[in-house]
Formats: structure tokens, C-alpha cells, sequence
């Protein structure tokens, strides 16, 4: 797994910090909680509902065989269709697997599925890793978020793959690295004018160091090579600032965590999954 941090991130600035007079830290403490009081609260979700309403648990759940080896696992037939168009079709009537009420996924792996199940009835990601080793810890969630992102594009559920967008930047922010090969995986599994893609070309042309931009030709680096499309959108950005240069920035000052719907893929007439429970109906 090959991470990069930042030229420009400011490896002093906590040994500055430790510099601060006790004025300055009464000061700094004033200012942010100012800062606090003034920012706006989050969008909450709606706690109450009809009594009528909610996901019809009395169903029996669909069976859902993944794997070559077949695990089985129980997900309520509503909160399929509801988050995913693929099992949405193919839960219809007319299809076998509607009809038998069984759907088989070989190709998937289970830890991966268990991951995508989890969210739909909690809409958080579990992907950490509590090994003991940082690295081995950091190495185990990308591989986690890249399979997440590619089941999510399988399964067509575009609030899971927002989800596992603002996963990718969390990471980056709290690891200050960023991921070499997340063009690859994001333009792997999206279409032409994708907001994912989006964040695949800020990270190229803001983050990374100038000197990796030549392992893009390098065929004995497996993630070396990026897609053609990517290559060319990162030329659409950076053609027109060519001759004011393009400047390179911090993970802290290219992603605000409070506005990462910019990367999202739901688009202006459709809520974004934050703001919905976590049982969607």
C-alpha cells in the first residue's frame, strides 16, 4: 500500500505550539470557543415518525448466499430495495430470486458484504482495524474502503458509496496521507462527471508531491499507471492555471469534513445519507 504525506505540511508546528506564552494560550482558547459558539449545528435526523411508518420487519428476510463458499447472512427484504437498485430489481416477482426469496453473490467477498450489511442497519462503516501496528491498522482499512467502494458500485447503492467518499477523507485528514491509488479504484468503479472523481483529481493535483507525478510512467509500479480518463481531467484542471502555476495544499486546508457532500454523488434534488435514518423505508 503506498501512502504520501504532503511537502507542505507543517512538520514544526507542534513543537510551536508548545512555544506559546500563557496569554497567547488564554487567547487561542477564547478565539475557538467563539469560533464554537458561532458554528452552526449539523443537520440532525428526524428522530419521530408515524407509528405507520418504518421498515416492515415482520417480512421474512431474504437470504442472501455470499462467496464461493456460500455464507449465508439475513438482511429485511424493504431495506434491500430500498438502499439498492440491483436488489431492488432483482427482488421483483418476476425474477427467481424474488421468487425463491435466495440471491446469490459468489463473486463477493463476505467480510466485505458483512461491512455493506452493517451499514444498512446502522449507517455507519465499520472498517477499522485495532491491530496493534499503525501501519498494519491504516493498510487494512484502505484495503477495507477500496472493496467497499467497488461492492458499493456493484450492488448500485449510491449513499454507501458517498459514505466510503467521506471514509477516504477522514483518513486522509486523520493520517495526514493521501492514497496514491485512489484514481484507480474510483474511476474503476464510476461514471463520466462523477463527483468522486472529482476528489481523485483535487488529490492528484493539490496533494501530491510534484516529484511522484513522474512514477505515473513507470510500468514496473503497479499503481503507477492511472486511468486515461483521469489523466485527462487532471489536464482540464491544471490547462487553464498553467500560466499562475497551480498551488499544492495541506490535507487540513484541501478538505473541509463539514462540507463533504462537494464529493458526493446524490446531487442538489436528493437528501445526502447524513441527514436520513438509519433504517431507510
Amino acid at each position: 500500500m503506498r501512502l504520501r504525506r504532503p511537502l507542505n505540511y507543517n512538520e514544526s508546528y507542534a513543537s510551536q505550539s508548545g512555544d506559546e506564552s500563557d496569554s497567547d494560550k488564554e487567547s487561542n482558547a477564547s478565539q475557538s470557543s467563539n469560533e464554537s459558539e458561532s458554528t452552526l449545528e449539523p443537520l440532525r435526523k428526524k428522530l419521530r415518525f408515524s407509528t405507520e411508518e418504518g421498515p416492515q420487519i415482520e417480512l421474512k428476510p431474504i437470504t442472501i448466499l455470499v462467496g464461493d463458499k456460500d455464507q449465508e447472512f439475513y438482511i429485511h427484504e424493504k431495506l434491500l430495495s430500498s438502499t439498492s437498485a440491483f436488489f431492488a430489481k432483482v427482488l421483483k416477482d418476476d425474477w427467481k430470486e424474488g421468487h425463491d426469496r435466495i440471491v446469490k453473490l459468489p463473486d463477493v467477498e463476505p467480510s466485505v458484504f458483512r461491512i455493506w450489511m452493517k451499514w444498512l442497519y446502522t449507517g455507519r462503516l465499520f472498517v477499522k482495524n485495532e491491530q496493534d501496528d499503525d501501519e498494519d491498522k491504516t493498510d487494512e482499512e484502505h484495503t477495507h474502503l477500496y472493496a467497499c467502494y467497488a461492492l458499493g458500485d456493484f450492488l448500485q447503492d449510491l449513499d454507501f458509496k458517498d459514505a466510503t467518499i467521506d471514509a477516504f477523507i477522514e483518513n486522509m485528514v486523520e493520517c495526514n496521507e493521501y492514497f496514491m491509488a485512489l484514481a484507480d479504484h474510483i474511476y474503476g468503479h464510476s461514471k463520466k462527471g462523477s463527483r468522486h472523481r472529482e476528489l481523485a483529481v483535487d488529490c492528484f493535483v493539490r496533494l501530491w508531491d510534484r516529484e511522484d507525478w513522474t512514477e505515473l510512467v513507470i510500468e514496473d509500479q503497479d499503481d503507477a499507471f492511472q486511468p486515461p480518463q483521469f489523466l485527462c481531467d487532471v489536464l482540464i484542471q491544471i490547462g487553464p492555471a498553467l500560466d499562475k502555476g497551480v498551488e499544492e495544499k495541506s490535507i487540513p486546508e484541501l478538505f473541509d469534513l463539514k462540507d463533504t457532500c462537494k464529493y458526493h454523488d446524490h446531487g442538489s434534488d436528493k437528501p445526502c445519507y447524513k441527514t436520513k435514518p438509519a433504517f431507510l423505508f
